[in-house]
């Protein structure tokens, strides 16, 4: 059933924020679905998602498309999404280069070599500032070179392929048209944690040279956060860039769960209990980690919408594939509490130390807060609204 918009509110313009809601609905909900099937790290980006999934969108048509438009959500006109995201993404594209937080994303379709594109459909991914790329499928091997070459092309000094030559990660046969989404984000933590803690957190291993490591470290700072107590978890909220991003840890408490949160993971409730947030000095402690999360959207997809009907039932099969790409790969990189993909320049920090002068006493705390267990996170721009990656720390044995 589609939602009917009357009066004012359909001559109304989309901006960013009407993008970053529609983005928010359907990241949360697939978000929902990988964090109750899969135990572990893992972290999705809803806006490089939504994009990603615009371009195989508009590439279908009839019964499909109407499908499509279903399950993702995608109510607006062709106009208005394309606007909403030029609106979000010129926006973020200017933030791009800022001192203390880094976001890069890189979405394309791959298609076989020598496929006939439609022209106006062309059109449409340049709106969308892409453009399809095409590789041999058949050559196994250049066909994941040329994702490589794809992802470290926009992400500069990404760490580690999408496809390694070791342990790659996919071991499925790809084919076209497949949807590659990839993204990092990293920012200059050294700026909100200046004391690193050496407290190990989840035991230790040993390593090759048979000294013990810690699975985990954890780091300390001290200063303003955001922070409140919320139906059996805390949230704590910290402003990263030039106060245009709030990265955000929902931390249950000792009788809650992670699957508890989740619960409240809608774009209402998250507007709602950001907005009640208190601005307080604190002292927070988080672990430092680096993931690099990889893995197929398809099946994720085809969860939510329960198995998507192209025309009978019966001739479903018949039909071919449930959805109009034959997989969707994705790859979502964060550096939390390491140097990322820009070295830490000291020189952004106090002098004191150089100069031997000694900080004043710091006041007392009025909350002390250890994510010691696992939580969920993600990361919002505030002035859109959008959530570009939320994910959960849920360390295993085999961290």
């Amino acid at each position: 059933m589609f939602p009917v918009y009357v009066g004012l509110a359909q001559e109304r313009k989309w901006d960013m924020r009407d993008f970053a809601d529609m983005s928010n609905r359907l990241g949360l909900r697939l978000f929902d679905e990988m964090a109750g099937s899969e135990v572990g790290h893992m972290v999705i980006s809803p806006c490089a998602l939504t994009h990603s999934l615009l371009q195989s969108y508009w590439g279908t048509e009839g019964e499909t498309r109407y499908k499509l438009q279903e399950v993702f959500g995608f109510y607006a006109s062709e106009d208005d999404i394309l606007r909403g995201f030029d609106d979000l993404w010129d926006y973020l594209g200017r933030r791009r280069t800022q001192r203390y937080a880094h976001f890069f994303m890189a979405n394309t379709i791959f298609l076989q070599n020598r496929t006939a594109v439609p022209s106006d459909y062309l059109a449409t991914l340049k709106k969308l500032d892409t453009a399809p790329q095409f590789t041999d499928f058949a050559q196994a091997r250049n066909a994941r070179n040329a994702i490589n070459r794809f992802t470290t092309k926009y992400i500069p000094n990404l760490r580690d392929d999408l496809f390694p030559k070791k342990n790659d990660p996919f071991t499925q046969e790809l084919s076209a048209p497949l949807l590659v989404s990839a993204t990092a984000f990293d920012g200059n933590w050294s700026v909100w944690f200046r004391n690193a803690s050496s407290r190990e957190l989840f035991g230790s291993r040993k390593d090759q040279d048979g000294k013990r490591r810690p699975l985990i470290w954890m780091m300390t700072g001290r200063g303003m956060y955001w922070f409140r107590d919320f139906k059996g978890f805390k949230i704590i909220g910290q402003e990263m860039g030039d106060s245009d991003m709030l990265f955000v840890v929902m931390l249950p408490d000792k009788n809650s769960s992670l699957a508890e949160m989740r619960t409240y993971l809608s774009p209402k409730n998250i507007e709602l209990f950001l907005k009640e947030l208190n601005y307080s000095y604190g002292q927070f402690s988080m672990p430092k980690f680096t993931l690099n999360y990889c893995g197929s959207m398809k099946r994720v997809i085809e969860s939510i919408s329960g198995k998507i009907p192209w025309g009978d039932e019966e001739s479903t099969e018949a039909k071919g594939p449930d959805l109009p790409f034959s997989d969707f790969i994705f790859q979502n990189t964060l550096y939390v509490g390491e140097r990322g993909i820009y070295p830490y320049n000291a020189s952004q920090d106090t002098d004191n130390e150089q100069r031997g002068v000694n900080p004043p006493p710091l006041p007392p705390a009025n909350f002390v807060v250890e994510a010691d267990r696992p939580f969920i996170y993600f990361l919002r721009d505030n002035k859109s609204g959008a959530i570009l990656f939320i994910g959960k720390f849920e360390p295993t044995e085999s961290d």
